[in-house]
């Protein structure tokens, strides 16, 4: 059986028991295209009957969003067919992103790509466990940020962070990507 464990602190964000293996997708580095996941497609041409004969082995899938399920405005082909596939065979799926926002502004974009929260397990992104992470501290920390104004409410709900406009005045910067990025 699969059972998630909870974020039980920073350094050991989940635990699942499991005898198994766990099964990670992740989006190409070489400049292919993305990976189309299909059921009869799963990640690439060539791959899928190796992958639709191993997915057995493994309990549960970490997959990456961007560049595996959706390009930052569409889902790919078969996407939602697949995840729903996975969930009818009681293959849990853990999404992992890297993106600097809070798991719940990534529910949002899925929700609005149409993908059932039933589908998923849970959504682990780079900024939420920063903002985990920050959220630990005591004392109150000025920030500089720079990235992208689709970024920038990172921090929001931390009382103790105040974003500066001088990096000189500042803490610590909060960096989340190019200032043009997207």
């Amino acid at each position: 059986s699969w059972e998630c464990q909870g974020r039980n602190s920073f350094y050991e964000p989940y635990f699942f028991s499991t005898q198994r293996r766990i099964a990670s997708l992740r989006a190409p580095n070489d400049g292919n295209k993305p990976i189309q996941t299909h059921p009869d497609r799963f990640i690439q041409p060539g791959m899928s009957q190796i992958f639709l004969e191993r997915l057995d082995d493994y309990d549960a899938l970490i997959v990456d969003l961007w560049g595996v399920i959706h390009d930052g405005s569409a889902l790919y082909p078969g996407v939602a067919d697949t995840l729903a596939l996975l969930h009818k065979m009681h293959k849990p799926v853990l999404f992992l992103s890297n993106a600097p926002r809070v798991a719940a502004k990534a529910k949002g974009n899925l929700d609005r790509l149409g993908i059932p929260p039933a589908h998923y397990l849970d959504i682990v992104t780079s900024g939420q466990v920063a903002y985990d992470m920050l959220s630990r501290e005591a004392a109150p920390r000025r920030y500089y940020y720079l990235g992208p104004g689709k970024d920038e409410d990172i921090l929001d709900g931390l009382e103790l962070f105040t974003a500066v406009d001088d990096p000189g005045m500042a803490d610590f910067i909060l960096c989340t990507g190019y200032e043009q990025d997207g």
